[in-house]
């Protein structure tokens, strides 16, 4: 199990090799499953919410800070996430990071005394 991610929003980022120019970020909920672009309509630039388009650009190797927003995912649970790269020697995917999605809805009821 990896880091936990409460509520609708999961950080995205990636780093390599300088001469890397975009990344498109991919997902699955287990290794007997194929892996799937997440949709970039769900991802947005974590500096001012604008929209991404896949493969998303690289500066000097790495991507800006993404938001993907799970809302549209069905079920809770771990996922895997992993970064392909383009690029004049693009390397092999990352490795494969697995977060554990936990969108509790948390309500409070205090009863005064």
């Amino acid at each position: 199990m990896g880091e936990e991610e409460a509520g609708n929003a999961v950080t995205l980022t990636a780093a390599g090799p300088a001469d890397l120019i975009g990344a498109t970020f991919q997902y699955r909920r287990s290794e007997a499953d194929t892996w799937s672009d997440i949709p970039a309509s769900a991802v947005t630039q974590s500096s001012d919410g604008s929209a991404v388009t896949w493969p998303v650009a690289m500066t000097d190797g790495v991507t800006p800070a993404l938001t993907w927003d799970t809302g549209a995912l069905t079920d809770d649970g771990d996922l895997q996430l992993r970064a392909i790269f383009t690029g004049t020697n693009s390397p092999a995917p990352s490795d494969s990071v697995t977060v554990l999605l936990n969108r509790v809805d948390v309500s409070l009821s205090l009863n005064p005394a």
